[in-house]
């Protein structure tokens, strides 16, 4: 793992390592306002003292090896990193109802940390996409605020991304359902190309009526599907908790931003951006030409070699503590 991991920082050309002895946490327990209990898995330098947190959440799962490696580059840098699978996801207790339930989820992971005796009272967050809309679900409430957040291919509300001009977008709907309608029963969690189910996706796109192309796609019911399905466009309330966009403005922590040109999520996430230059932020965004793709031939969430670069790259020099009052970055393409 020490050879691979040195190879590694070579081809990203990363900051030099500080310590090579990490020690990894598995399934703490960590209990909701309603009872529920979320794992998570700590990755730390061994023989460390109280650290500040890096907080990653996803719905992927925390074995997953973009996550893992999240937390084992970073803890080598004398960073520590909690990873945590969402509520319903993973082993982790509840129903998973996607991006609803993220923002008292994620306040409330924030203050057990902020409570542990390894942590030093300071917060970050990273990831990207989903992993990303869970931190601007906390960043903008959460006091005291955090750090820094690092932000790639993602935006604080996804509506538009679901609704792009107003009107459903079957495609992104249908792809993520089946993703995350059968990641823990598949293979790899099904994010490697899977020319079957590509084909049963396009198929899918033709079925009617729209609330049962889970079925025609993956052959059961995805709650997420039919939730939004039964909604006829982004104006009925039912987005209404989910979207951060008016809060973006009151962010005061340093923000790194990765995108790309043809990522759906570029459009919000522009927008994100222009809202931070109005704020009291150091920001900086990277633009590279890669972009989260979906559609049942290639794997959601792939990335060309420069875009992968720049989301590790980018993660391990802003994060988790940029001193107040200093630019993590300054615009490029």
């Amino acid at each position: 793992m020490g050879l691979l991991s040195g190879l590694l920082d070579r081809v990203l050309g990363l900051p030099e390592a500080t310590t090579p002895d990490i020690e990894v946490t598995h399934d703490l327990r960590v209990p909701m306002p309603d009872g529920v209990v979320l794992l998570a898995d700590r990755y730390r330098p061994r023989g460390a003292g109280p650290l500040p947190v890096v907080l990653v959440r996803t719905p992927y799962g925390k074995h997953k090896l973009d996550v893992k490696g999240t937390g084992r580059l970073l803890a080598r840098r004398g960073m520590q990193v909690v990873v945590q699978n969402v509520r319903g996801t993973f082993g982790s207790g509840g129903r998973f109802a996607a991006f609803h339930q993220e923002r008292e989820d994620g306040l409330a992971t924030a203050a057990w940390l902020r409570e542990q005796a390894w942590c030093d009272g300071r917060l970050a967050t990273a990831g990207s996409s989903y992993l990303g809309y869970t931190q601007w679900a906390v960043g903008p409430y959460l006091d005291p605020p955090l750090e820094a957040m690092c932000l790639g291919v993602t935006a604080s509300e996804f509506t538009t991304t679901f609704y792009p001009g107003g009107v459903l977008s079957l495609h992104n709907l249908l792809t993520w359902s089946a993703l995350i309608g059968t990641q823990e029963e598949a293979w790899l969690g099904g994010l490697l190309p899977n020319p079957r189910r590509a084909r049963r996706l396009r198929r899918a796109m033709a079925h009617v009526p729209i609330g049962t192309s889970d079925l025609a796609a993956i052959g059961k019911a995805v709650p997420f599907l039919r939730e939004v399905a039964s909604h006829a466009g982004p104006g009925d309330g039912f987005w209404s908790d989910t979207e951060n966009g008016a809060a973006v403005a009151k962010m005061t922590a340093p923000i790194s931003m990765v995108t790309g040109w043809w990522d759906l999520f570029l459009p919000a996430q522009l927008r994100d951006f222009v809202a931070l230059q109005g704020a009291d932020v150091d920001l900086g965004r990277f633009t590279g030409a890669r972009g989260e793709v979906g559609g049942g031939d290639v794997a959601p969430g792939a990335t060309d070699e420069s875009g992968g670069r720049d989301v590790v790259t980018v993660r391990s020099r802003t994060i988790p503590l940029v001193p107040r009052g200093r630019s993590v970055g300054r615009c490029s393409t």
